[in-house]
């Protein structure tokens, strides 16, 4: 029986890690490991695992470099390099999954010889949301938050938290494009991904799908499989910016993404995801984009989080 490693990347998320180890407990496997990367996180990530992490196979490991891009490509590569298993996964400590997922993504990819790529439909929580998490039992039955969420009286707010997988020109009501899957949750055989794909260019924003690992897979022969009966529960968590505005994540641009090509990897050019994606359009922010990014970081600060 082949086995499955899960990898969470872990920056300055004990608060919302906690939820998510406690959706880990009810997933239908034997023989797995679950690998905690703390890519220097400055809250306390392993007083989570203590409060949550009982009878989870956890293997914890706290990275020290200068790459500055917290929680994101390094965390992944040191994941994968790690990992004891012939099947990995990796997501963030945001990410409540339901029960028996991750039986699921053993189940879809032990044997196949074919090139897989699976993703787990993903909703996404607004701050409000957020709020009322712990007022819910999503303990018992996880999709009691979307139940909740369904009977929210504003139907715009219900399309603004409410979405699958890589959404439309930044529409979250567009229907999901069958082509890309979410890189927030994936699974792939490992052997048959390092052999095909090799380690991730740092660069890559595991939040989205990357276009030069979207463009990979294709010329690779990858088929991208949603479970859709399978559904994540994403927390709302303050967005790269707040990090951004704080100079601790000095090698991501205003929008959150890696200009360089900071390991001077020959398989991708300079100017990293948005050289690929838009010509690297994305520092060229209006001044009302500027606005807008700053009002938000602002309201972030003054408002904080839940931590729990």
């Amino acid at each position: 029986m082949a086995r499955l490693s899960l990898m969470l990347m872990c920056y300055n998320t004990a608060h919302l890690l906690g939820r998510t180890l406690e959706t880990l407990k009810n997933q239908g496997l034997d023989d797995w490991e679950l690998i905690i990367i703390d890519d220097m996180s400055e809250d306390d990530i392993p007083a989570a695992i203590a409060n949550h992490g009982d009878g989870l196979p956890i293997i914890y490991q706290k990275l020290n470099h200068d790459i500055g891009m917290r929680g994101n490509t390094a965390s992944i590569n040191h994941g994968i390099s790690i990992s004891t298993s012939e099947l990995v996964m990796w997501s963030t400590p945001e990410v409540m999954l339901s029960p028996l997922t991750l039986r699921a993504v053993h189940d879809k990819l032990s044997g196949n010889a074919t090139p897989t790529f699976i993703t787990i439909p993903s909703h996404g929580l607004t701050y409000e949301v957020q709020m009322e998490l712990d007022n819910l039992d999503w303990k018992t039955n996880i999709h009691t938050i979307k139940d909740y969420v369904n009977t929210y009286p504003d139907e715009d707010f219900i399309i603004r938290w409410f979405y699958l997988n890589f959404y439309e020109h930044g529409d979250r009501s567009t229907p999901h494009r069958d082509t890309y899957g979410n890189n927030q949750t994936v699974a792939v055989n490992k052997s048959m991904w390092l052999d095909k794909i090799g380690y991730f260019p740092l660069f890559y924003d595991y939040g989205s799908d990357d276009p030069w690992v979207a463009g990979e897979r294709g010329k690779q022969g990858y088929t991208d499989v949603t479970l859709w009966d399978y559904e994540a529960y994403h927390q709302w968590h303050p967005k790269a910016q707040h990090w951004i505005a704080q100079g601790k994540a000095p090698n991501w641009n205003a929008l959150g993404h890696t200009m360089r090509n900071i390991a001077n990897d020959p398989r991708i050019p300079d100017g990293g995801t948005c050289a690929i994606w838009d010509g690297g359009n994305h520092d060229q922010l209006s001044a009302q984009q500027i606005a807008d990014e700053l009002t938000w970081v602002e309201r972030v600060k003054q408002t904080g989080f839940r931590r729990k």
